[in-house]
C-alpha cells in the first residue's frame, strides 16, 4: 500500500463524514424542484459520457443499482456524488495517471446547490479518461426533468457508481466496505458517549466463513433500520429503502460500498446533533479483508445500535436542538 492510496483513502473518509456533519433539520431546508431538474440534466451527461467510456473499452453494461431508496436529503445526494468522484478519479488514475483533489466542501448545511460542483468533478475525471482513451464523440446537450425526485436523482448516481466499478481494474472490494463500516462504528461509538454506561464498542459476534457481499448488505439493512427507528425516536429523519429481499441477484462490493458510504453520512448527521463541535472521523485502510471480516464489524455496528435504541426510548430527547435557519 502506497503512502499516496493511504493518503487518498484517508482524505474521502474525512470529506464524507465532513459532507455529513453540516446539515440544516430534518423537515427543514427542502430540495428545490428547480434544482433537482439542472441538476437530473448534469447526471445525464456524466452517465452519456461514462457510456463512451464503457463501450470503448469493451466492458458489461449494468443499468440497475440493488439499493432502493424512498427518498433523500441534500446530505445524501452530496455524500453520493463524494462515492461518484471517488471511483471516477480513481479509474482516471488507472487509466491516464491524472487525480485530482475533490472540489471545496460547504461550510453551510448542505443544500441541493453544493451538488453540481461535485458532478462537474466527476465529468472532469471522466473527460480525462475520454481524452486518453481517444474517444471523440461528443455528448449531446442533456435536458432536465422536471418530474425528478431526489430518489430518482440517487438512484440514477447509485447506477453511475455501479457501472464505473465495472470499468475499474481495481474494483471497491470488501476492505473499501470494512473501512466505512470502521467509521461508522467509530460514530456510533461517540454517539453512545451521551449515555455514561453504555458499552461503546461491544464484543465482535463470532466469525463466520463463507459470507458473500450480500450477507455484508443485508447486515447494512438491519443497521439502516435501526438507524431508523432511533432517528423516528428523535424526531429526526434518515434514509428510507423500499423491501429488500434475500434474493437479490448480482451484489457486488461496490454496492455494499455505497450503501456502507450512505450509512457513514446519516450516523454523521447523528453525531453532529449529538456532539456538535467535534471533528469528524477518519479510518486508515485496512489492509485485505474478505467478506466475512466485514460481515464480523457489521455485527459489532448492529450490537451498538441495538443498545442506543434501548437507551434513546428512555430519553427521545437527548439530540441537541437545531438553531433556527
Amino acid at each position: 500500500m502506497t503512502p499516496v492510496r493511504l493518503l487518498a483513502l484517508t482524505a474521502v473518509c474525512h470529506i464524507v463524514a465532513v459532507a455529513a456533519i453540516a446539515q440544516p433539520a430534518a423537515g427543514g431546508a427542502s430540495v428545490e424542484t428547480g434544482g433537482l431538474a439542472d441538476l437530473s440534466a448534469q447526471l445525464t451527461l456524466v452517465r452519456t459520457e461514462i457510456e463512451f467510456v464503457r463501450r470503448e473499452m469493451g466492458r458489461p453494461e449494468h443499468l440497475r443499482s440493488e439499493i432502493r431508496v424512498l427518498g433523500a436529503e441534500p446530505r445524501t445526494i452530496f455524500t453520493q456524488a463524494l462515492t461518484l468522484f471517488r471511483k471516477a478519479d480513481r479509474l482516471s488514475f488507472e487509466l491516464a495517471r491524472q487525480r485530482a483533489p475533490s472540489p471545496p466542501l460547504p461550510t453551510d448545511p448542505i443544500e441541493i446547490s453544493h451538488v453540481p460542483a461535485m458532478v462537474d468533478a466527476v465529468l472532469d475525471r471522466v473527460r480525462i479518461i475520454k481524452t486518453e482513451l481517444d474517444i471523440t464523440e461528443a455528448t449531446p446537450e442533456a435536458t432536465g426533468d422536471p418530474t425528478v425526485s431526489s430518489a430518482d436523482l440517487l438512484r440514477s448516481m447509485l447506477q453511475a457508481s455501479r457501472q464505473l466499478n465495472l470499468l475499474l481494474e481495481r474494483r471497491f472490494s470488501s476492505s473499501d466496505v470494512f473501512q466505512q463500516v470502521t467509521v461508522a462504528i467509530s460514530y456510533t461509538a461517540r454517539l453512545l458517549q451521551q449515555f455514561p454506561d453504555a458499552e461503546q464498542i461491544p464484543d465482535a459476534p463470532g466469525f463466520e466463513r463463507f459470507k458473500r457481499p450480500r450477507d455484508v448488505y443485508l447486515g447494512l439493512v438491519d443497521c439502516f433500520e435501526l438507524l431508523g427507528e432511533i432517528a423516528r425516536m428523535s424526531e429526526v429523519s434518515t434514509l428510507d429503502f423500499e423491501g429488500h429481499t434475500e434474493e437479490m441477484a448480482d451484489l457486488t462490493s461496490s454496492d455494499v460500498y455505497d450503501l456502507a458510504s450512505l450509512f457513514v453520512s446519516e450516523v454523521a448527521y447523528l453525531d453532529s446533533r449529538a456532539a456538535s463541535g467535534k471533528s469528524p472521523i477518519d479510518s486508515y485502510y485496512p489492509g485485505r479483508k474478505l467478506p466475512s471480516h466485514t460481515y464480523q464489524r457489521v455485527g459489532i455496528l448492529k450490537a451498538q445500535l441495538a443498545q442506543l435504541v434501548a437507551l434513546v426510548t428512555t430519553s427521545p430527547g437527548w439530540l441537541t436542538p437545531l438553531m433556527p435557519q
